[in-house]
């Protein structure tokens, strides 16, 4: 991992707004179709567990979806993180081209 990954607080600029850059792979930034399976998703598992509270659904929504891999399926929902940046990696490979 690069130093500036290391250093850089993305869980603090997940919750600001105007952020140049947010990974797609924070909860955040992901559709809000996502974020509503999600929600949906954690409420069950949480509930099931015993461990559910509004707070704790919160929390976890302000993650990056590797994060939720023990507790919910985050195939879909990482694979289009992966795409993503695969795409926006491609777009700035292609500017820088030019």
């Amino acid at each position: 991992m690069l130093d500036f990954e290391k250093s850089y607080k993305y869980e603090d600029a997940v919750l600001q707004k105007n952020v140049p850059y947010v990974p797609p792979f924070y909860i955040p930034v992901m559709s809000q179709t996502f974020q509503e399976e999600i929600r949906l998703k954690l409420t069950e598992k949480l509930t099931e567990l015993g461990e559910y509270s509004p707070e704790n659904v919160e929390q976890a929504m302000h993650s990056k979806i590797y994060d939720l891999r023990e507790l919910i399926d985050i195939t879909e929902y990482a694979k289009w993180a992966d795409e993503e940046i695969y795409r926006d990696f491609a777009k700035k490979l292609a500017a820088s081209r030019w």
